[in-house]
């Protein structure tokens, strides 16, 4: 699991740009992969700020990423509620032959 991974690689304090090798397969981390990568990351470090396990501290690439030693995600998650999109779906196109 993702959340814990991010917790054992920072047990020493890391940058996010630290983490994504040991996160991603290097050919996802090319071109806009890179991006992407960053911003799941940042995704879960706000769950897991918001449960306590990590602290941040710095701003933008030089914001540093620490762990507290706990592990309090997996009760934030469990609490969440389901999303329910109320989006309607995109009605599909029908041919006639």
């Amino acid at each position: 699991e993702r959340f814990a991974k991010i917790l054992t690689l920072c047990q020493q304090p890391k940058s996010i740009e630290q983490t994504l090798p040991h996160l991603f397969q290097e050919r996802h981390l090319k071109g806009r992969g890179w991006y992407m990568a960053i911003t799941e990351v940042q995704a879960h470090l706000e769950v897991l700020k918001e449960a306590g396990d990590v602290e941040l501290t710095g701003e933008g690439s030089k914001q540093t990423i620490r762990a507290t030693g706990t592990e309090n995600f997996q009760n934030l998650i469990e609490k969440l509620e389901p999303y329910e999109s109320t989006a309607p779906l995109p009605l599909e196109e029908h041919h006639s032959h």
